[in-house]
């Protein structure tokens, strides 16, 4: 049986998880930012403007750094849910804040509260995202997601 095969497969029962559920914790915050070189990668790809990219969201970093190569269509895939959380929270404070505010909730400037206000804020943030953020990550958010992840 291929790897790809045992991923895919489940047990039987309620609650079950595949096997890489089975391994790896989805519900744990691991990036908040990426460290890879972007414009290596984007150059390496040569995205021309027909291109569909396909790219892990880890934590979105290079998603919108590959955007700025005008693809035709981008998607971003990740297994975790929170991964693709923030993604969805970048999205919304570029279309939002202002610099200063972004920095502010990312955690590089601004106290803990005005964190928190910031995220309630964003209009265009989906609203299940914004409650799992809230709900599970509102400690991180605090304290600054820029300092977050494993």
């Amino acid at each position: 049986m291929s790897s790809t095969s045992r991923m895919n497969e489940r047990s039987d029962g309620a609650g079950t998880k595949n096997e890489v559920e089975a391994k790896l914790d989805l519900t744990t915050l691991r990036y908040s930012m990426v460290w890879e070189d972007a414009v290596i990668l984007s150059e390496a790809l040569d995205i021309q403007q027909t291109d569909t990219v396909l790219s892990i969201t880890s934590s979105g970093d290079n998603v919108l750094h590959l955007l700025l190569s005008q693809p035709r269509k981008i998607v971003a895939v990740d297994f975790s849910l929170v991964q693709s959380a923030m993604l969805s929270l970048k999205v919304a404070a570029i279309k939002e804040l202002s610099r200063e505010q972004a920095l502010t909730l990312m955690g590089y400037t601004g106290e803990d509260k005005e964190r928190l206000e910031l995220l309630s804020g964003l209009k265009t943030l989906p609203s299940d995202v914004k409650s799992l953020l809230r709900e599970k990550y509102s400690g991180a958010i605090s304290n600054g997601l820029v300092t977050s992840g494993m």
